[in-house]
């Protein structure tokens, strides 16, 4: 009887190492240590020639068109460029709202539709309260939300009903 149990548990033991042997094996090669993740997460954007044009100013801009990177946005990135820009690009017109959780500087949005600058917010603080959220959206619908450092629209005296042109966009 004893001999019996003695030998249940070491079958089991065995099958439990191998078990971990195989899963070991198997475990895929290419996980991403947390350093690494933090390094591709705060990778710098690659431009693909997308370029939103205001007046005589060419802002290079990120694309942000998948629910994933609209979602995401600039948030958790340690800055932005001086003169880039990220811009939402959506199917439709509408009152968009935008709020920033995990961001870590402030921003100017500049709120898109029919070729010109439909609505401006400058100054869209990085200082987030969870349990008091403030949400951005424009005063009428818009189909395009293009965001760049607080100070943007102040320095280029940009305003409501500047023309806006889209290069390399959709």
């Amino acid at each position: 009887m004893v001999f019996n149990l003695l030998r249940k548990k070491v079958f089991w033991l065995i099958f439990l190492i191998i078990v971990a042997l195989i899963t070991l094996f198997f475990y895929p090669q290419t996980v991403l240590t947390p350093a690494q993740n933090i390094k591709n997460y705060f990778q710098p954007p690659t431009y693909d020639g997308s370029l939103v044009r205001i007046n005589d100013i060419s802002i290079p801009v990120e694309l942000a068109t998948s629910t994933e990177a609209v979602t995401k946005g600039l948030s958790g990135r340690p800055a932005l460029d001086e003169n880039e820009g990220m811009l939402f690009v959506f199917d439709l017109p509408y009152r968009y709202r935008f709020w920033m959780p995990d961001m870590n500087f402030p921003l100017d949005i500049i709120w898109l539709e029919n070729g010109q600058i439909a609505d401006i917010t400058e100054n869209a603080t990085e200082d987030f309260d969870p349990l008091a959220p403030v949400f951005y959206q424009p005063n009428v619908p818009v189909r395009y939300v293009l965001e760049v450092n607080a100070g943007f629209v102040q320095k280029h005296n940009l305003k409501i009903g500047d023309q806006a042109t889209l290069i390399n966009i959709e």
